[in-house]
C-alpha cells in the first residue's frame, strides 16, 4: 500500500483580488479565485460581483490573507545570530540535553529550576583535562586502599581487629589509613628494642656492617633497619646502580650530609632519599634476605612504605633528594611487580621535576660561589641521569623520551675528563682498585659516557617514530645505515677500559 502524497498547503489570494508578488498565478488558483468570487460571502450579503468586492475590500481576513501572500511571495532574508559554544556543560544539562550556557556558579536553566548545578570540570579546565584528573585522584584512592588491604592481611589478628574497628566507627577507610600512617600507632617493623634484643638480627646487622665500605648512621633517616645494614644498603648503592645504570647523586656530598645526622642542615640527603637507596638494593642484598626471613616481613616493602609516609607529609615540595628518591621508589616498585604503585611514583617524579625547573635554577647560580658550586655539579648530575634513565625506558618502548637533553652542561667526571684521560679502576671510596679489598670494581668517567649514548639514543628514536620516509624505502635504509655508522663509530671510540671485554665491571656490563 502507497502512502497518499504529501500535502502542500497553498495560500489563496482574497476573491476579486489579484495575486501580488513576483510569480504568475497558475491556472488552477486562478480558477479556484474565480469560482470564490461568484459564491456569495459569509456575511450572507448579496451575491452580486459589487457587493462582493465591497465586502472583500473591507474584510480584515481579506487583507491578512494579502498580507500573507505578499509576505510570502516575496521573503526578506533573516540574519541569523552567532551560537556560542559551550565546552562544558554542568550535570543536569547534560542529562536532560539541554542547552546550558555554562554560567557559574549556576547556569540559568538551574537557577531556573532552583535545583543544585554542578560541574564536572574546573573553571576554564576541558572535558578531557577534567578526565584525567579524575583518573588520577581514582588511581590514588585506588592505591590506598589497596594499602589498607595490605595492612590487614599483614598485620596480627588483634591489629586487623583494631583496623575494622576504626572503619565500621568513622565509616572512612581512607581516613583510618592516614591515622594509622601519621600516628604511627601500629607500626610497620619492629621497634629498635626489638631488634637489640633479637639475637639473630643483631648478628646481622654486625655482619653488615663489617661489610659496609661507607659506614653511615640509621638515624635520624629511616626507622626501619639499624646502621649495620643501612650501611651495606648505601654501599652497595653506590658500587651498583649510581656507577651504571643510574649515576644521579653525588656520593662524597650525600655522605657527608647523612653523617652529619641533621635532617634541618642536610641539602643533599634527605630521609626519603635515603629510606628510596636502601629499598632498590634490598631484594639483592644477602644480608636483607636474611632480616626479611627472621622478621616476616618484605624489607624492601618496609623502605617503600617509609618513603611514602615521608611523601605525603612532603606536602609536594620538589627538590632534588625529593625527585630521585621518587624515580628510585618507582623502579623498586617496578622490580617487586607493584605496576600501580610505581606508577603512581612515576607520576609524581614527573610531576615534581617539572615544578623544580632545573634549568631555571641552573641559570640562577654563580660557579664561582663555592655553595653554589656544590648546588649545580650536584642538579647536573641529577638532571643527565634522569633524562638517562627516560631515554633508556622509551627506547625499550620504541617511543622518544619525554624529557628532551637537558641543556644543563656535563659538570660532574671532573667535566668528562675521567671518560677521557686514562685511568684504571677504582672502589667505592675512590682508591685504586688494586689496592682495595672491595669486591665490585668501578671505572671512572661511565656516567659521562651513559650521558652521551643516551643523546644518541634519543635522536635515533626521534627518526624512527618520525615517519619521515616510507619504512624499507631506499632513504629509509640509507638513513637507517647513517645511524648505525653513528653507533659503531661511539663504540669504536670508546676507551678499552669502557669495553666488557677489556674492562668486566657492573658498568661495562650496563653499557653493553
Amino acid at each position: 500500500m502507497s502512502l497518499p502524497p504529501k500535502r502542500r498547503r497553498v495560500i489563496l489570494p482574497a476573491p476579486g483580488t489579484q495575486p501580488t508578488g513576483s510569480f504568475p498565478p497558475t491556472p488552477a488558483t486562478a480558477a479556484a479565485a474565480a469560482a470564490a468570487a461568484q459564491q456569495p460571502s459569509a456575511s450572507g450579503r448579496g451575491s452580486g460581483g459589487g457587493g462582493s468586492s465591497d465586502d472583500s475590500g473591507n474584510d480584515p481576513n481579506t487583507e491578512s490573507r494579502s498580507q500573507s501572500v505578499e509576505s510570502s511571495a516575496d521573503p526578506k532574508p533573516r540574519a541569523s545570530s552567532k551560537r556560542q559554544v559551550i565546552a562544558v556543560a554542568c550535570d543536569n544539562c547534560r542529562r536532560r540535553k539541554a542547552k546550558c550556557d555554562g554560567q557559574r556558579p549556576k547556569c540559568q536553566h538551574c537557577s531556573k529550576r532552583r535545583v543544585e548545578c554542578h560541574y564536572e570540570a574546573n573553571q576554564g579546565e576541558t572535558v578531557s583535562l577534567a578526565l584525567k584528573r579524575k583518573a588520577n585522584v581514582l588511581e590514588t584512592e585506588n592505591a590506598q586502599y589497596r594499602d589498607l588491604f595490605r595492612m590487614v592481611c599483614t598485620k596480627s589478628e588483634d591489629e586487623a581487629k583494631e583496623i575494622f574497628r576504626r572503619i565500621r566507627v568513622s565509616g572512612d577507610p581512607i581516613r583510618v589509613l592516614e591515622s594509622i600512617r601519621q600516628a604511627e600507632i601500629l607500626l610497620p617493623s619492629p621497634t629498635t628494642n626489638d631488634r637489640t634484643h633479637d639475637s639473630r638480627l643483631a648478628k646481622i646487622n654486625e655482619r653488615a656492617l663489617q661489610n659496609s665500605l661507607i659506614r653511615v648512621p640509621a638515624k635520624p633517616w629511616t626507622t626501619v633497619a639499624d646502621d649495620g645494614l643501612v650501611s651495606e644498603l648505601v654501599t652497595d648503592f653506590f658500587s651498583w646502580e649510581n656507577v651504571s645504570c643510574f649515576p644521579a647523586i653525588e656520593q662524597d656530598l650525600f655522605v657527608e650530609d647523612m653523617r652529619a645526622g641533621s635532617i634541618k642542615r642536610a641539602k643533599w640527603c634527605s630521609p626519603i632519599l635515603v629510606n628510596a637507596v636502601c629499598a632498590i638494593r634490598a631484594p639483592f642484598l644477602e644480608s636483607a634476605k636474611q632480616f626479611s626471613a627472621v622478621t616476616g616481613r618484605d624489607l624492601s616493602k618496609l623502605f617503600r612504605d617509609e618513603v611514602m609516609q615521608l611523601v605525603e607529609k612532603s606536602h609536594g615540595h620538589a627538590t632534588i633528594p625529593t625527585i630521585l628518591a621518587l624515580v628510585l621508589v618507582d623502579w623498586s616498585a617496578s622490580i617487586a611487580g607493584d605496576e600501580t604503585s610505581a606508577k603512581m611514583y612515576r607520576f609524581m617524579a614527573w610531576e615534581r621535576y617539572k615544578r623544580f625547573k632545573p634549568e631555571r635554577r641552573f641559570a640562577m647560580l654563580n660557579k664561582d660561589d663555592p655553595v653554589d658550586a656544590r648546588e649545580m655539579l650536584c642538579i647536573s648530575k641529577a638532571v643527565w641521569a634522569i633524562f638517562f634513565m627516560e631515554s633508556r625506558i622509551s627506547y625499550f618502548y620504541n617511543s622518544v623520551a619525554d624529557i628532551p637533553p637537558p641543556s644543563i652542561p656535563k659538570l660532574f667526571d671532573n667535566y668528562g675528563k675521567d671518560a677521557i684521560e686514562p685511568r684504571g679502576n677504582i672502589d667505592v671510596l675512590g682508591r685504586p682498585y688494586l689496592e682495595s679489598t672491595a669486591l665490585v670494581p668501578i671505572a671512572p668517567g661511565m656516567a659521562t659516557v651513559v650521558s652521551n649514548l643516551a643523546c644518541l639514543q634519543y635522536d635515533v628514536m626521534q627518526y624512527l617514530t618520525s615517519g619521515s620516509t616510507i619504512k624499507g624505502s631506499i632513504e629509509d635504509i640509507r638513513r637507517k645505515k647513517h645511524w648505525y655508522c653513528r653507533l659503531q663509530e661511539f663504540r669504536k671510540a670508546l676507551p678499552s677500559r669502557f669495553q666488557m671485554e677489556h674492562n668486566f665491571t657492573p658498568g661495562t656490563c650496563f653499557l653493553r
